[in-house]
C-alpha cells in the first residue's frame, strides 16, 4: 500500500539530555525505525505531543495510528497526566484506532485495557534483554 501515513507519536517523556546528541529524541529514534520498515512507495509523517503537558491531537483521525513512547514514570503512578493517557487509551481502542506502546507505553495499553501492571522486584532499569517465543502462535 502506497501513500501518505501520519503517525502520531504521544511521548509521556524524553531521552535524557547526555543521551540525545547520539541516539536523539523519541520521535527521531521512532522516525528512523518506522522509516525503514515502511513499505515501497509509503511516506511517514509523524507529530509529536507532549502528553505530559497535556498535548493531545485535536481530532483522533488526525494520525492514522499513533504510538506511545516509554517513560521514566510508571503508569501507576497517580498524576493527572497518567490519567488522561490513560482516559486517551481507551477512546482510540473504542474507535479502533491504530495504537502501539514501547515499553511505558505498552503497560499503558494493558492497564487502561484492564491489564495488571505492577512495580518490577528489581527497580527500574533500561538496557537489552533478551527473550525466546517458547510458545510461537499463528500469527507470528
Amino acid at each position: 500500500m502506497s501513500g501518505l501515513r501520519r503517525i502520531g507519536i504521544l511521548q509521556p517523556d524524553a531521552v535524557l539530555e547526555q543521551f540525545r546528541g547520539e541516539f536523539g529524541d523519541y520521535p527521531a529514534m521512532l522516525a528512523d525505525v518506522l522509516n525503514q520498515a515502511a513499505n515501497p512507495g509509503e511516506c511517514l509523517e509523524y507529530t509529536a505531543y507532549d502528553v505530559m503537558r497535556g498535548e493531545y491531537p485535536a481530532e483522533l483521525g488526525e494520525c492514522d495510528a499513533y504510538v506511545i513512547t516509554g517513560s521514566r514514570a510508571s503508569v501507576y503512578d497517580e498524576e493527572f497526566w497518567i490519567q488522561h493517557l490513560e482516559d486517551y487509551v481507551r477512546v482510540l481502542h473504542a474507535a479502533r484506532h491504530k495504537l502501539v506502546g514501547i515499553c511505558f507505553g505498552h503497560q499503558m495499553v494493558a492497564r487502561a485495557l484492564g491489564g495488571a501492571t505492577e512495580a518490577a522486584a528489581v527497580g527500574w532499569g533500561v538496557g537489552i534483554a533478551e527473550s525466546a517465543v517458547v510458545n510461537p502462535g499463528d500469527f507470528m
